[in-house]
């Protein structure tokens, strides 16, 4: 059986509730964030880029006019056929300061594009062996267009689902966690949830890692003509944020701190479909933090 995220997010917290980030070392994160934001967002509007906050840096800027007091880390979606033109301007603007790092190479399961933020070190529990770069990011996210069959959405969403867990579960047979392997030692739920992790990734590797990133990418690809529909398969989930045509191709901006951003302009139908009452501050268990084992910020570059 291949583990509920939710169900894994849950019983990290819980076991690994001394390696969440502390109130201080979240606004130093944030803070860089914000900086790396802004560069995005320089690089967008001189380049023409639509882009947009999402997830949880949308709710944040809605909600709090800012980050999420407990949040660490920064979501942005733009349309699939500017993502290559994005990277290439990003990189030539800041050629010192960032490295690219698209989904799915043999490095990293990884299933959105990543901007990593060079001379900084953020490192999670679960990946910290992953071949990969580390460092504080910003994850980008493509809208591409979806099949306009509901049958044949909630196919390639199970679909989805089962390959992209499959690849995940290959590098954490190849890549084991240090620190889990430790703690499992002595926690016995822990270890038989990790080893069953290991025995399903070993046996998916016999398939190879490629075939399960070649056909979570090819779901993700989603279609060249316009469909009717159009959505984000990396994000949460394949099916979680579909709409109609154009949905995302409308942005206004709003205030984020010191700085001003883009949302989707029909924000609020975008976060009441990811959120439900999404102005109502979840209580503290269920406040989803990060994990990271070391976080190190140099911004000198």
């Amino acid at each position: 059986m291949i583990e509920n995220v939710k169900n894994t997010k849950k019983m990290y917290n819980e076991i690994f509730s001394n390696y969440i980030l502390p109130a201080e070392t979240v606004k130093k994160v944030q803070a860089t964030l914000l900086m790396m934001l802004k560069d995005l967002d320089y690089v967008c509007r001189k380049h023409n880029i639509i882009y947009m906050l999402s997830g949880g840096s949308c709710l944040g800027a809605i909600r709090h006019k800012g980050f999420i007091p407990w949040d660490d880390d920064v979501d942005v979606i733009i349309y699939h056929n500017d993502m290559t033109r994005l990277c290439n301007a990003f990189l030539a603007e800041f050629p010192k300061k960032y490295t690219a790092v698209p989904p799915y190479t043999t490095k990293s399961p990884h299933r959105m594009f990543k901007i990593f933020l060079n001379n900084s070190k953020y490192v999670e529990i679960g990946s910290e062996n992953f071949p990969t770069h580390k460092g504080l990011f910003i994850d980008v996210f493509p809208v591409v267009n979806v099949s306009a069959s509901e049958k044949k959405t909630i196919i390639l969403s199970k679909l989805h689902y089962l390959f992209s867990r499959l690849l995940t579960l290959c590098f954490d047979s190849k890549y084991p966690s240090s620190t889990v392997s430790a703690i499992s030692k002595t926690n016995k739920e822990l270890r038989k949830w990790y080893n069953m992790r290991r025995r399903i990734g070993f046996l998916s590797r016999l398939l190879g890692v490629k075939l399960w990133s070649k056909l979570t990418k090819k779901i993700e690809s989603g279609y060249l003509y316009k469909t009717g529909r159009e959505g984000i398969p990396s994000a949460i989930s394949y099916s979680r944020e579909i709409f109609e045509s154009g949905f995302f191709s409308s942005v206004i901006e709003v205030d984020f701190l010191d700085a001003k951003f883009f949302v989707p302009r029909r924000y609020d139908e975008y976060l009441e479909n990811l959120y439900g009452d999404y102005m109502q501050i979840p209580p503290i268990d269920k406040q989803e933090r990060h994990l990271a084992i070391l976080v190190d910020i140099n911004t000198e570059i």
